[in-house]
């Protein structure tokens, strides 16, 4: 088999893998996806998980500047990798896309079809790399396990939404997590550290995020009836 039939072969395997899953939908996870996709909802979990370093390291703003500086950097490194470098460079369009060769078949929630190329996916990339990121440095299990689902609800929700194939997801996840590993590497050489294993405060972060999510199934499953009594009134 040449480079090419092989490649033709994964996209066909990838484009089917995708109309599996992106064909289980209904009114009730169109609306949790579409939430669950949006970044800005997460935003109390990235700000939790500053505060709890903030508390757990507030006698040391040395080490409290560092945690947080290797989060930001390599949030910005792999979301500059992800969309600036490779998703360019591959130039393969989204599966809801006009160009796309199956965008006709495509399940999408509020017209919304991304930009058009979307290989990696940057929502897997970022969270993964998070989620890595959480596990090196604080190595609690029930954290590390909350942000890795996270992660792979998040990248779900691309697939249901219509603007990832699996492929992206996969891409896009060995990036993050090749990312933060590269950080962490880092910051061990520079700091002659491991960072925070025994940090309390970060129960501020799985409880945060389990609320946000518990809002977020609560608000999909209400707003069906507030449509129909606003239809009403």
């Amino acid at each position: 088999m040449t480079m090419t039939s092989i490649l033709q072969y994964l996209n066909s395997v990838d484009q089917s893998v995708f109309l599996f899953f992106n064909g289980f939908h209904n009114s009730f996870f169109d609306t949790l996806m579409w939430q669950v996709s949006n970044r800005w909802v997460w935003v109390p979990m990235y700000i939790a998980i500053v505060v709890a370093n903030v508390l757990h390291f507030r006698s040391d703003w040395r080490k409290l500047i560092g945690v947080i500086s290797v989060f930001l950097i390599a949030f910005a490194l792999s979301d500059y990798l992800c969309v600036q470098l490779i998703r360019p460079w591959i130039a393969r369009p989204r599966p809801a896309q006009d160009d796309s060769v199956i965008w006709q078949l495509v399940h999408i929630v509020n017209d919304y079809r991304g930009g058009h190329y979307g290989t990696p996916s940057s929502h897997a990339t970022n969270t993964y790399m998070l989620a890595m990121l959480t596990m090196l440095f604080f190595r609690r299990r029930k954290l590390t396990l909350f942000t890795f689902v996270w992660a792979t609800l998040q990248s779900y929700s691309r697939i249901y939404l219509g603007v990832h194939y699996p492929g992206d997801i996969l891409l896009g996840g060995v990036l993050g997590i090749s990312v933060a590993l590269v950080c962490y590497g880092i910051y061990r050489w520079m700091m002659r550290e491991d960072g925070c294993k025994c940090c309390p405060y970060l129960q501020l972060v799985e409880y945060t995020g389990l609320l946000i999510l518990l809002a977020l199934v609560v608000s999909a499953f209400v707003t069906p009836y507030l449509d129909c009594l606003l239809a009403v009134l």
